[in-house]
């Protein structure tokens, strides 16, 4: 192919660069997006695991006296940080943490 050259009169316009915000809410659910690495539409898998907020909170509460009711903070979704995973290449779309 031959470069065609600029017609008189016009003005070459330069490569635009186009940015996607994802304004999805990644809470303790699964979320309905598009995956940024396979680009497809998904529902993604939320993992819930502990995190700091969880471990602060067994710290707190034993600290209180209240030890018997240290482990708690693990068994709360509010509690606990979130990973969101693409089911269709597993790649971590986002990560919610509990604190932070």
């Amino acid at each position: 192919m031959v470069p065609m050259a600029p017609q008189p009169g016009m003005v070459p316009m330069a490569p635009q660069t186009v940015m996607v915000v994802d304004n999805t809410y990644y809470g303790v659910s699964p979320v309905a997006c598009v995956c940024p690495n396979c680009r497809a539409s998904v529902v993604t898998n939320a993992v819930a695991s502990p995190g700091l907020l969880s471990w602060l909170a067994c710290a707190g509460l034993c600290l209180v006296g209240l030890w018997p009711c240290a482990p708690i903070p693990f068994c709360m979704a509010g509690c606990q940080d979130v990973r969101h995973y693409c089911p269709a290449c597993g790649v971590c779309i986002r990560t919610r943490e509990a604190l932070g």
